[in-house]
């Protein structure tokens, strides 16, 4: 099994995940400005004093189908974990069915939260061995703690790339529905441990990701949460934060074709 990810959704793959037998390529993210990349605006956007936008443009369909047929073979599924948001959609479907329809593709719509994209992958890798398929979706829990809400849950200014600094007020807010509600605001420290409350009460595994913050920087995680850095090339960038995803029941993997959205 191959799996492709897009860069922008900052996914760091825990070391244990080298136990299971698949490929994990990275699609570069289709920065606008020609020499430049994710890694080296957020690199040298640490010392700025002002935040900036990353513009990017979508890839041709030549250059879609140039990545797929890189990074996949005849024989063996490809998943690709697509940013929605920088990823025509159609353009996929048309490349599947027109284009290389002899490709075994497997399109998977990622969520712009790492820690559940990280969990979806992770259910795939452990249920896959020789079945094709798709995940279905489960009840679920999202929490983030993070100093700036907006770049979190408004899709326009997500593209963004933040100095590096101490921030002394968070905010710990969870999705309900379709809306997102603040539970609190505070130190990091005291609205971890609240968060930490939603995993105790969880029966089923948990996945937390961070940035810019050590959560268990001297305790071990709890046996059912895995816990994994952001990449630098997430968006937003530079953000301090944490997420939980917290499934209400695992997602499986059913036999037959199809996508999840």
């Amino acid at each position: 099994m191959n799996i492709l990810i897009d860069e922008s959704l900052g996914i760091r793959l825990p070391t244990e995940y080298k136990s299971y037998d698949f490929q994990w390529n990275e699609k570069d993210f289709p920065i606008r400005k020609s020499g430049h990349s994710l890694k080296t605006i957020a690199s040298d956007q640490k010392n700025k004093r002002l935040s900036t936008s990353v513009q990017y443009r979508l890839y041709t369909t030549e250059a879609e189908v140039e990545h797929m047929t890189s990074k996949v073979d005849v024989e063996v599924p490809l998943y690709y974990f697509y940013d929605p948001q920088t990823t025509d959609d159609q353009k996929l479907q048309r490349i599947k069915q027109w284009l290389i329809p002899h490709y075994r593709l497997h399109y998977i719509k990622s969520s712009p939260y790492q820690a559940k994209t990280l969990s979806q992958i992770e259910q795939l890798v452990r249920l896959s061995s020789t079945d094709d398929g798709e995940l279905t979706r489960s009840e679920e829990r999202l929490l983030i703690l993070t100093p700036k809400v907006k770049p979190f849950i408004k899709t326009k200014k997500r593209f963004k790339m933040f100095p590096t600094k101490e921030y002394k007020t968070f905010k710990l807010i969870e999705k309900t529905s379709d809306k997102w509600e603040i539970h609190d605001v505070g130190k990091w420290e005291t609205l971890f441990a609240r968060m930490m409350k939603f995993s105790e009460l969880s029966k089923h595994e948990g996945w937390m990701t961070y940035a810019g913050l050590h959560p268990f920087k001297e305790d071990a995680p709890p046996d059912n949460l895995t816990v994994v850095e952001s990449s630098d090339t997430m968006l937003p960038g530079n953000l301090p934060h944490i997420q939980l995803y917290l499934p209400i029941s695992i997602l499986r993997l059913n036999k037959g074709e199809g996508r999840t959205s």
